[in-house]
């Protein structure tokens, strides 16, 4: 990734691989609320863009993806492998993109765009 200005750059180096800009804080717990703009310059309609949580040493995160195609995506990512937690449709320009926010509480995971909630995920799985 590249800074310009206090905007992150990201331009993924291949398919199917997330590249990730640190933010300028970290937090303890795995307790968290992650927010920014997202906007991108969507070439193909699987293009993603979005922010993460609980990212851990060991290349584990959860993922909350806004998709060109006009979908998101709740991932849960463990090294090489992703499964999709929940997903939706929505409705927004990949240019003008969107203000994203990730709630990440206890078991249950939140994402939000401009605002509104677009889907919700208990994660029955042990906390990260």
């Amino acid at each position: 990734y590249t800074v310009v200005g206090s905007e992150y750059l990201i331009n993924p180096l291949k398919n199917m691989a997330y590249a990730l800009a640190p933010a300028p804080a970290s937090s303890p717990s795995p307790d968290m609320v992650v927010e920014s703009d997202v906007r991108m310059n969507a070439s193909q309609a699987q293009s993603r863009a979005g922010i993460a949580c609980r990212v851990g040493s060991d290349h584990s995160f959860y993922a909350f993806n806004m998709i060109a195609s006009g979908s998101y995506e709740i991932v849960r990512v463990r090294g090489a492998d992703a499964q999709v937690l929940t997903s939706g449709a929505i409705s927004f320009d990949p240019a003008e993109g969107a203000h994203l926010k990730a709630v990440c509480r206890g078991a249950s995971l939140s994402f939000y765009a401009n605002g509104q909630l677009l889907d919700r995920h208990r994660n029955l799985l042990a906390v990260d």
